[in-house]
């Protein structure tokens, strides 16, 4: 099943629009297109980047969050990738959400929470009233933003 991972150390899965499987791992992207039988490289324009975190962008452009190297973003289903770090201040992001009404939030290290209302494009810190440094953390069905040892 994880024959043609680039590593074996995974730290996303997504599902595409057309029933492939992305996984961020710890040597950018792979995907699969088989339901898992073998994955090949989807890491151009990336390189072997630590991917923390991956999400489909409100108009199907897919969005990684890595370590060291902030946010990049696939408008080809993940053919090729580009850094959109525009106003981003931390490189470590940990996580990556999207809103029903198009917003992107990113969840950082240590500079918290990052929104962009232009897919990744560039990006805002939106800390007010966050007491810690918080980050987000997404799942199918809710956003949850924690700080420290809390969460909201």
């Amino acid at each position: 099943v994880s024959a043609g991972l680039r590593s074996t150390s995974v730290n996303a899965l997504l599902l595409g629009s057309s029933r492939e499987i992305f996984a961020g791992t710890m040597a950018g992207v792979c995907v699969s297109t088989n339901n898992g039988g073998n994955w090949i490289p989807a890491s151009t324009g990336m390189g072997n980047v630590e991917v923390q975190c991956l999400s489909a962008g409100s108009n199907g452009n897919l969005l990684a969050g890595t370590w060291y190297h902030g946010v990049y973003r696939s408008t080809n289903n993940g053919a090729n990738w580009i850094q959109v770090n525009s106003g981003l201040d931390d490189s470590f992001v940990y996580s990556i959400a999207v809103s029903s009404i198009g917003s992107t939030f990113a969840g950082t290290q240590s500079k918290g929470v990052y929104r962009s209302t232009n897919d990744g494009a560039s990006w805002t810190q939106v800390n007010s009233g966050l007491t810690d440094t918080p980050f987000v953390v997404n799942t199918p069905s809710t956003t949850l933003l924690s700080q420290g040892e809390g969460g909201w």
